[in-house]
Order: structure tokens, then sequence, then C-alpha cells
């Protein structure tokens, strides 16, 4: 029962000890639209042709801030929200007018195990997993925000998220054969 009460009291005070956080900085410096197999990065990626997104980016993120006594490692990835003309008229949402669908896809990631490691700053750096509409098309006026999502996993407690940086919305140029 006193090993109990330890980590119940470890992991309500993970919650207690505020993050002095600033934001990072994410710009989305190209995007580019091509029909192919997209990028491999995984045996089964792509085995048919379709249309996929590559992007190229800059971040700067300090995520030192996250790191207390109780901080295992933390879960760091940068993901697409979007919303194309195709998503956001076939889908269904809570006020049933079929707008404001939204797709979430991550684009990148990557664990951070040390407070040292966790400044992270990649200039010019690319997907590492391929960015494809569900609708195999990416359509003119599609539109994506770009945010650096965190994940904190304590020893012991609760998992806390959070945005790191985001960018302002980006269009999709149309797609090239």
């Amino acid at each position: 029962s006193c090993i109990i009460t330890l980590i119940s009291l470890i992991a309500i005070s993970s919650f207690l000890i505020p993050h002095n956080f600033t934001p990072g900085n994410l710009s989305v410096t190209s995007v580019s639209v091509q029909q192919g197999r997209g990028p491999r990065t995984s045996p089964h990626a792509y085995s048919r042709k379709s249309t996929y997104a590559s992007i190229t980016y800059d971040l700067s993120a300090d995520l030192t801030p996250l790191w207390d006594w109780n901080t295992k490692q933390v879960f760091v990835y940068l993901y697409a929200d979007y919303s194309s003309p195709s998503t956001s008229s076939s889908a269904t949402t809570s006020n049933g007018n079929g707008k404001g669908k939204k797709d979430r896809v991550v684009i990148w990631d990557r664990i951070v195990r040390r407070k040292r490691d966790g400044r992270i700053r990649i200039s010019g750096g690319k997907n590492k997993y391929g960015l494809k509409d569900p609708s195999d098309r990416f359509e003119r006026n599609t539109t994506a925000v770009f945010k650096l999502g965190y994940d904190v996993m304590p020893y012991t407690g609760l998992l806390q998220s959070g945005t790191a940086a985001e960018s302002v919305e980006v269009v999709f140029p149309s797609s090239r054969s």
C-alpha cells in the first residue's frame, strides 16, 4: 500500500508541475503532388498508382521544458490536418451538414529519450511517411495546416499530449501526371 501511494503521488505531481513551454517554428517550404507509386518506405507502400504529396519543411522546437523527473521519453510527430472538396462534401459530421471533415496524416516522427536531445532543428526536411488522400487524389483547393505534436510518456501516470508548433495554411497544387 505504501508503494501504491507513492506511485499515485508521483503521477499526480506530474500534472501539478507546469511546463513553461514556448511554441516552436514550423514552415512548409514546398508541396508537390505527383501521380505514381509514391515513396517506398515499406514493402506494402503504394502497390498501385495513386496521387501522393511530397512536403519539404523547416522546423525548430525546444522540447526540453517538457522534461521533469517523471518523464521517460517524448514522442514527437509532424502531421497534416487537411480537408479537400471531396472529403468535406461526402463526410458526415456531428452538425449533419457534411462540411468541416478533416483528415489527419502523420508524415514524420521521432522518439526523444533524453532531455539534451529535446532541441529539434530540421532544415529542408522531407516527409518520412507518404501523404496520400483516401480518395486517391489531391484536388485543387485542398488545404492543410501542419502541426508538430508531442506525447510525454511518464514513468508512472497518464500520457500528456500537446502541440509544439503549427504552420500557416498551405494550399496543395494540382497533381502532375
